[in-house]
């Protein structure tokens, strides 16, 4: 069941999934979601903006499925064996990281926690390990800047995941 106060878990869980969950286990939830492939796709934001479930939209190119809940709130990425390696949760999300981190929280209250980087290709802030950080598998969306050039910008989504699954 999804649940959008979820506390977050790096590397672990977020919206009641967990990372490394096989898509075969969410069959009853997806009963009636909206499946299609992605030469099927026109517009994915009208179809997200006007849903109020699930949407299932399998890439033809890699296998990999992604699932989106409403207005993409909460993404799921799936790898071509079906197993869950990264979620997404933005806007309408409201549960935490560390009891403390969330959608709209100032992306500089992550570094009162650890220290973190600025990745330019995926426009994300990771935690710099080598600086000290002892935590792994989130990144923090923020304003597709280092928080450097920005530092009063809003966590508008974070990303839970283990790329080794991918």
């Amino acid at each position: 069941m999804i649940d959008l106060s979820a506390e977050i878990t790096p590397g672990k869980s977020g919206a009641g999934f967990d990372i490394g969950s096989s898509l075969s286990d969410l069959n009853e939830l997806l009963a009636y979601a909206v499946k299609m492939d992605t030469s099927q796709v026109q517009n994915l934001r009208k179809l997200l903006a006007a849903s109020e479930g699930f949407v299932v939209i399998t890439d033809n190119s890699t296998g990999e499925k992604t699932v989106y809940y409403g207005d993409d709130i909460v993404r799921l990425k799936f790898n071509s064996k079906g197993i869950l390696y990264c979620m997404y949760l933005f806007e309408g999300y409201k549960g935490l990281f560390n009891n403390c981190i969330g959608i709209g929280s100032k992306l500089i209250d992550v570094t009162k926690i650890f220290p973190i980087y600025y990745d330019d290709h995926d426009e994300m802030h990771y935690p710099d390990d080598e600086c000290g950080a002892s935590v792994s598998g989130i990144a923090f969306y923020g304003a597709e800047e280092s928080i450097d050039d920005d530092p009063e910008q809003v966590i508008n989504g974070i990303s839970v995941h283990d790329w080794s699954l991918m």
